[in-house]
Parts: structure tokens; C-alpha cells; sequence
């Protein structure tokens, strides 16, 4: 049995992606409008598809002061980060950290920047109540992400899972950011493709 951080309630099975993808959406609409109680966690489900095998198998959730912050501090328009769970099951990289703590996931959302955002996510225990605590997946951080810093970590082989469709697209769009301008004779870019066309875990 899980547990519902929520509704306090035990229940059999992971939520149905299309299910917390919508309830998401509701409650990130309500948040916009100031209505959602000030207590309460958005619920993204269960990993799934490309997240699915790289976090525990376990709740999934971020508070609403990650929102607050993506907002205020990393200029991030909340209307960007609907379908939050849909995203993050259709991730364009997901990064390890070097001590293997945490996941780091890019999506499509962006910044004012227009800068893929990144959401990064750790384990965290909540307390329940005076008895019980619960083990769940946790967004630390919603922000955009430099493309140099993502190619730094890909080069220094902290790539764990890569959607080749994604991860191509997004190369080809950044490829000016390259130092020899569009990119096509620079080592890095040359090596980030093998990674990218090779990786095991490719997301089809």
C-alpha cells in the first residue's frame, strides 16, 4: 500500500499518469489564484516513463514554496510548468550527481531566459504524524539551466538517461552556443553525439 500525502489516506497502485496530471493542473490553477491551501504539496505521482528506474520507486511531490521560488528568484512563468508530471515523464536528460544522491531532470518548461528548466530531486522523510514518517521523491529546485552546464556534465559523464529524440533536438537548437559557432567540428559536440546515439537507456 502507498500513501497519500494529501488525503492522509492509504491506497492500492500508483495514480494513473493522465489522473495526476490533470489533478496537477487544477491545483497549480487554484495556487495561481491564491485559493489552494497554503499546507498543501502538489502531488506528481509516481516515477514514470524516462524517470521510471531512476528514482526510487516512490511518491513524488514538490511544495509550493519550489513554486514560489521558480517564480520569484529563477523567473519561471507558473503557466510553463503545467503538465509538471506529463514533463517529468517525458524528460530530455536526466543527470546524475557525483555522489549519487540526488537526479537532476531536464524539461521542456523554460525560464524567461528561455532556458530548459531543471527540476532537481532528492529523497526527503516527511513526518506524517507523531508516529510515522514517509520516504518520498522531492523537487528541491525548479530553474533554468545554462547549456554550457549541461554539456559540462554530460562530458564529465554524469548522463544517466537521454530521450535521443529530445536530447537531438535540443543539441541542434543550442549548437551555436558552441565555441566554434555552429558546432560541428568542436570534440565536445562531436563526443556529446556518440553519447547521446550510443546511450543504453534510450528512451524510444
Amino acid at each position: 500500500m502507498e500513501y497519500n500525502l494529501n488525503t492522509e489516506k492509504e491506497y492500492g497502485g500508483a495514480a494513473d499518469i493522465e489522473a495526476v496530471n490533470t489533478k496537477f493542473n487544477e491545483e497549480l490553477q487554484q495556487y495561481i489564484d491564491g485559493t489552494l491551501p497554503t499546507d498543501r504539496r502538489f502531488n506528481l505521482g509516481f516515477p514514470n516513463g524516462g524517470l521510471a528506474g531512476q528514482l526510487e520507486e516512490l511518491p513524488l511531490y514538490v511544495k509550493q514554496g519550489i513554486l514560489k521560488k521558480a517564480v520569484e528568484k529563477h523567473n519561471i512563468d507558473l503557466n510553463g510548468l503545467r503538465n509538471l508530471p506529463k514533463q517529468l515523464a517525458d524528460p530530455i536528460f536526466v543527470f546524475k550527481s557525483k555522489d549519487g544522491v540526488s537526479k537532476t531532470v531536464l524539461i521542456d518548461a523554460k525560464d524567461s531566459q528561455g532556458r530548459n528548466v531543471i527540476a532537481a530531486i532528492e529523497l526527503s522523510s516527511i513526518q506524517i504524524d507523531a508516529k510515522r514518517r514517509l520516504e518520498v521523491n522531492d523537487i528541491k529546485s525548479l530553474h533554468g539551466k545554462d547549456f554550457e552546464k549541461l554539456l559540462h556534465w554530460i562530458d564529465n559523464g554524469l548522463l544517466a538517461f537521454v530521450n535521443k529524440r529530445k536530447g537531438l533536438d535540443f543539441l541542434m537548437r543550442n549548437r551555436a552556443q558552441f565555441p566554434s559557432g555552429d558546432g560541428s567540428q568542436n570534440p565536445i559536440h562531436n563526443s556529446l553525439l556518440n553519447i547521446i546515439q550510443e546511450f543504453e537507456k534510450i528512451n524510444t
